[in-house]
């Protein structure tokens, strides 16, 4: 698509003491007043693309970054620590809600909707088609908590779920809202308004601990990468990073930009009690787990929903060259059995599987330690 641009105004939505000004191509919060502990910048003259973009269902926007109170924590930044990702991830959710919802997502009518408690997608996604539902066991992952926190004597507020890769809170929403504690990662920039707004409905002035938000990938350095999803699939974001074939395909388009966290850099599970795991991120589990072995290594990791990623029939596209998704599928099947982890198809402590499909999609693979 061409992006051929002349400087128009998209959007000043003054919210507060601040405003929300689209420019070049990334949402920049502008201070209005002198507060110090808010993100400010120079606002600068917005651009919209000349051409038709009705098919492109993502804002032209970057995800928000505090210019001045804590680092990035990308390739560029190689000293932040896990607390200054901690704290960046609390503010940034407190100063979406309190100084930018709604009115983000409610400028964007044709691109986001309100539905069962979430902002999703008005069109072209699956999670979206569905009303937010999640589409594997939701209801039997929080039984698996309910089991686990009865064994150890805890309840739903001493337990925590972790969604990797959380798309549009399918998973997330409906755990934070029984009373677990929740972490979602998610960094597609169209997927996060939706679901930092999602949260807002949850927590209004966005400053509960119990639901954190990071707007990072998980890999196995840090690093900044490309994300392109299916243009019938705009949420479901694949990463391709430096040296990783980007796929020349009319059925997909870029998405922008992501910034890559290791999740042992970010997770400590000293005193975390943990639900399953949710892991789903399209064909990149091998570097997620590279930068992660420590968590995957810890006995408190018992149960894990995840998939494997390989070709399948239409709609489906492959999205990682089928040599490449399998070998990265290997890997991570022979990286669970080294870990002592069993996995089945059909459910946990069900049938083992015995090698993993080569030719066909495994939407839900239950993965668990005996």
């Amino acid at each position: 698509m061409k992006r051929n641009v002349i400087a128009v105004a998209i959007l000043v939505a003054v919210v507060t003491t601040a405003s929300v000004v689209l420019s070049s191509g990334k949402w920049t919060v502008v201070s209005t007043t002198d507060d110090s502990n808010v993100p400010t910048s120079t606002p600068i003259t917005a651009v919209s693309p000349t051409t038709d973009d009705s098919n492109v269902a993502t804002p032209p926007i970057t995800p928000l970054v505090p210019t001045k109170k804590l680092p990035c924590g990308n390739a560029n930044n190689e000293n932040t620590t896990p607390i200054d990702i901690w704290r960046r991830a609390w503010d940034l959710q407190e100063y979406f809600c309190q100084r930018i919802f709604p009115a983000v997502v409610d400028s964007f009518p044709t691109r986001y909707k309100k539905e069962n408690n979430k902002y999703l997608h008005t069109k072209d996604d699956f999670v979206s088609a569905s009303g937010g539902a999640a589409s594997g066991p939701l209801e039997q992952m929080i039984t698996f908590c309910d089991q686990q926190a009865k064994s150890l004597g805890l309840t739903r507020a001493d337990m925590t779920f972790i969604d990797i890769g959380s798309n549009l809170a399918a998973f997330s929403e409906p755990f934070a809202r029984r009373g677990f504690k929740v972490i979602s990662f998610e960094p597609m920039i169209s997927n996060e308004f939706a679901h930092r707004s999602t949260m807002c409905l949850f927590d209004p002035k966005g400053t509960a601990k119990n639901w954190t938000y990071f707007n990072v990938g998980l890999g196995a350095q840090k690093a900044i990468c490309k994300v392109f999803s299916e243009n019938t699939n705009i949420g479901d974001g694949v990463t391709f990073c430096s040296g990783e074939t980007i796929p020349n395909d009319a059925a997909m388009s870029p998405r922008g930009t992501i910034n890559i966290e290791r999740l042992d850099d970010i997770i400590d599970l000293t005193e975390i009690n943990l639900c399953p795991v949710k892991v789903d991120v399209e064909n990149y589990e091998k570097f997620l787990m590279m930068g992660g072995l420590k968590f995957f290594s810890s006995p408190k990791v018992k149960y894990i929903l995840g998939e494997f990623y390989m070709d399948a029939p239409p709609p489906y596209k492959a999205k990682v060259p089928l040599d490449e998704a399998y070998a990265r599928n290997l890997w991570v099947f022979n990286k669970y059995k080294e870990l002592g982890y069993k996995m089945s198809g059909h459910g946990w402590g069900q049938v083992e599987l015995q090698a993993i499909p080569r030719t066909h999609h495994m939407d839900n693979l239950f993965i668990w330690r005996p």
